[in-house]
């Protein structure tokens, strides 16, 4: 029966609605948010940046021309604190016995590092007491400075190829002694001064920041059903942190991740707003905020919502949908509720695309922040291309036609799924079991990001069945230690999992409310 019903509401009622409107008109439409936001104006919208109210007020301008309207005290915007984060300071200094470093030309302290001022001797060997000299990568380092630290080094200069960092980084994390980086001929230099001693002061100034979500509805009201569609819509700013192309700073448009998901949102909001159905249900648009510092805005979402038993009957991501290729359309969380299989299929009687379906509804976008508190979710993208997080993921390289028809497909899904009052039913589903880690085991947890008081690494979502679960770890426990050696980040944590072996039995140190508990933890 509900195969006779979709059929007959996608012939009579949305394709007529999508197809009476002149397709280049809202090519364009789309085009010109696209460009808005990945316009090198907007400096990659970095969580928190300068152009953050710009951006927002932009996409609450739109929402609220096509009838939606604030839903939390009259305010269309939910602040959320970033973790403290930290800017390079001025007062950094290198320096030998008869030489003294230029900051900035020389080497520069990233803001990762701790402050602090210490005089050693410089070596090429992790020994106890030295300033440890050596080339890696900053990935890397960060994973390895708990190791060089258990060693007794008490700073590391290190060259890591790439130009020197700026002043407008900001990271979250501290390591445990001072890092500084240098260039390539200042390493040349300091390698020929092994055994020397050596001067280093970090200079590393806290940063306080914020960041907001967009939330609007067709009601101002959530004393009823609603589907919540949402995109992010900041990005990685000048690439300092999470960029795939090495050199110096450069600006990120972000075009595709996730100009693309946001124009594509609001063009499926105004369709949608036009929509004569169900008066039962409503629909949600969230334009969500720090997506690429950790799922931060739609975590805090998601967790707002529960607490205050207002969860979407179905939440629906787009992130990256304006690279389509060969007519192929991902699509995330098919299994999270039991009518999801058929009403794709179904919607996309109308539109032949050739569809890939993944039933779990985790991974790295918004949609796994919803996963974690029980909601059924949907998730879209046209997939990752070689332009992914670099700078050359600009407006000119997107597929607008392919755009146009993945937001018709989606818009078109939302109104049936409304018409017919379709049963969503959430289904638990447990995550895939990753392949790209190169760590031998995992405990089955996801990192807090919002943590970072240098004390211990908090924890997040815990998974049913996994080691950390069946020890008794929970959602809020900060580990302080695992098998005796210290843990006071997410670097030093990561260090410490890359020495386990399966089969192992470990001891981790958490810290629970106040309380100081241990925890067999069988790998």
């Amino acid at each position: 029966m509900i195969n006779k019903i979709l059929t007959i509401i996608f012939f009579f009622s949305f394709s007529i609605n999508v197809n009476a409107q002149n397709n280049s008109s809202r090519e364009k439409a789309l085009k010109e948010t696209l460009c808005y936001l990945s316009d090198d104006r907007m400096q990659g919208r970095e969580a928190g940046c300068d152009n953050e109210q710009e951006i927002t007020s932009y996409i609450i301008e739109k929402l609220s021309s096509y009838g939606y309207k604030p839903i939390f005290d009259n305010n269309p915007l939910m602040k959320f604190k970033l973790p403290d984060g930290r800017v390079s300071g001025r007062d950094s200094k290198l320096e030998l016995k008869n030489r003294s470093f230029c900051i900035g030309e020389d080497f520069f302290v990233p803001p990762f590092s701790k402050a602090s001022t210490i005089s050693a001797k410089l070596s090429a060997t992790p020994d106890s007491g030295v300033v440890f000299l050596l080339k890696t990568s900053e990935d890397s380092l960060k994973i390895k400075v708990a190791g060089y630290r258990d060693k007794g080094v008490v700073a590391i200069i290190y060259n890591s190829g790439r130009a020197l960092g700026t002043n407008k980084t900001i990271e979250t994390t501290t390591t445990s002694i001072p890092v500084i980086q240098v260039t390539e001929k200042c390493y040349a230099i300091l390698s020929e001064k092994e055994g020397e001693t050596i001067t280093v002061k970090t200079d590393v100034i806290p940063h306080e920041r914020f960041s907001h979500n967009v939330f609007m509805g067709l009601s101002e009201r959530l004393d009823k059903p609603y589907i919540l569609i949402g995109a992010h819509y900041d990005h990685i700013g000048y690439g300092e942190d999470g960029s795939m192309k090495r050199g110096a700073p450069e600006v990120h448009n972000g075009a595709d991740d996730n100009a693309s998901g946001v124009s594509s949102m609001l063009e499926i909001s105004r369709l949608l707003a036009h929509m004569k159905g169900n008066p039962d249900y409503n629909i949600v648009i969230t334009a969500l905020g720090a997506e690429e510092k950790g799922l931060l805005g739609s975590a805090f979402l998601a967790d707002t919502l529960k607490k205050l038993g207002i969860k979407p009957s179905l939440m629906i991501n787009l992130d990256m949908v304006g690279r389509m290729t060969d007519n192929k359309l991902q699509i995330g969380g098919v299994g999270t509720f039991s009518q999801a299989d058929s009403l794709l299929e179904h919607t996309n009687m109308d539109f032949g695309f050739s569809l890939v379906k993944t039933k779990d509804g985790f991974g790295p976008s918004d949609q796994s922040s919803f996963v974690h508190t029980g909601t059924p979710v949907l998730y879209f993208t046209s997939g990752v291309h070689k332009d992914y997080h670099t700078p050359a993921d600009d407006s000119d390289k997107i597929n607008y036609e392919g755009l146009k028809k993945i937001t018709d497909y989606i818009s078109s899904l939302v109104e049936s799924i409304i018409r017919i009052n379709a049963k969503i039913d959430y289904i638990s589903i447990a995550p895939p079991v990753s392949n790209r880690t190169s760590f031998k085991v995992t405990l089955g947890l996801i990192p807090d990001f919002t943590y970072d008081k240098g004390d211990g690494f908090k924890v997040g979502p815990v998974t049913e069945g996994k080691p950390a679960h069946k020890a008794g770890m929970q959602q809020g426990d900060i580990i302080t230690a695992i098998n005796s050696k210290k843990v006071n980040n997410i670097y030093e944590y990561m260090s410490r999992l890359s020495e386990l072996k399966s089969g192992e039995k470990i001891v981790v140190d958490i810290r629970r409310e106040g309380r100081e508990l241990k925890l067999i933890i069988q790998l």
